[in-house]
């Protein structure tokens, strides 16, 4: 399926990833989540994607990234979005493209 679009939330991370599907490829653009209002929906801290690219079937990615890290913490957080990233391509190979 062609142009589907996927939003995920990772609370733990910090960051709403936007995922798209064209083909075999799923490009991402995550940005960073600020805050969460009290209905549990994210404020972003910026419209501005602090990672994106795309990752193909076979798990090879291409991505830009912001590249500022406060710490160790916030190298773990992009650490989880990749993480996120590959686990959710896994899931568009075996739902969409098998």
């Amino acid at each position: 399926m062609n142009n589907e679009l996927i939003i995920k939330t990772n609370r733990e991370a910090w960051f709403q990833t936007v995922y798209r599907i064209e083909g075999l490829y799923t490009y991402f653009e995550a940005y960073k989540v600020e805050s969460f209002t009290n209905d549990g929906i994210p404020n972003l801290e910026s419209k501005t994607p602090y990672i994106k690219g795309f990752i193909k079937w076979d798990g090879c990615m291409e991505f830009e990234q912001k590249s500022h890290y406060c710490g160790l913490y916030h190298a773990k957080q992009t650490l989880m979005l990749m993480e996120e990233i590959h686990e959710t391509n896994d899931w568009v190979n075996e739902t969409y493209r098998n």
